[in-house]
């Protein structure tokens, strides 16, 4: 199944850069995003801490069952790879966010991709779970408030706004890439739930 390759891989990126010592080099910053824009893709596997990178790698596996129970396909997978970069790049919005790494941006635009995806192809009640749970945690973390706040259970800088920009572009992008794959097979039907 296309989703769980693609949570596979980034486990084993998120893996591999825990394994080199999380390199300074992949992580995202604004001032050099240009001249270095796989950052925009490879902030999400370096980590702040052990503890950061386990607690990222159990949430993308929830990620990754979640996709699977709902049969998140190549689309949902193309707008993921679309939407992340676009996700890590609105973060130069704020000044405040003078550099980002970890997955949690990355995991919120996969949950918007995962709204679009039952939106479109799914059971309603999930449509609205996803919805819900999302817009809760946003508001609850108010980021375009505090795009950065220092979470004393880390004991780092958290960037809220990378969630705040990976669940708005998952779910721009999902609703696109949804409706596209929808008009590219005009015999396939949404479920209603």
């Amino acid at each position: 199944m296309p989703w769980l390759r693609l949570c596979g891989w980034l486990a084993v990126g998120t893996a591999l850069a825990a394994a080199l010592g999380q390199p300074d080099a992949l992580a995202w910053r604004p001032d050099t995003a240009t001249a270095s824009p796989w950052t925009w893709w490879t902030a999400s596997a370096v980590h702040l801490s052990s503890p950061h990178t386990t607690a990222n790698l159990l949430a993308l596996g929830a990620v990754a069952v979640l996709g699977w129970a709902l049969h998140a396909g190549w689309p949902a997978v193309l707008a993921v790879l679309i939407a992340w970069p676009v996700g890590t790049a609105m973060l130069s919005i704020w000044p405040e966010v003078t550099a980002y790494r970890g997955l949690s941006g990355l995991l919120h635009g996969m949950l918007g991709v995962l709204w679009a995806h039952s939106l479109w192809f799914a059971a309603r009640p999930w449509c609205y779970a996803l919805f819900a749970g999302l817009v809760f945690k946003l508001l609850n973390e108010r980021a375009w408030e505090a795009p950065v706040v220092f979470d004393a259970g880390w004991g780092f800088n958290v960037v809220a706004a990378a969630h705040l920009t990976g669940a708005l572009a998952g779910m721009a992008v999902g609703l696109v890439v949804g409706a596209w794959a929808l008009w590219r097979r005009p015999g396939a039907a949404i479920i209603q739930g």
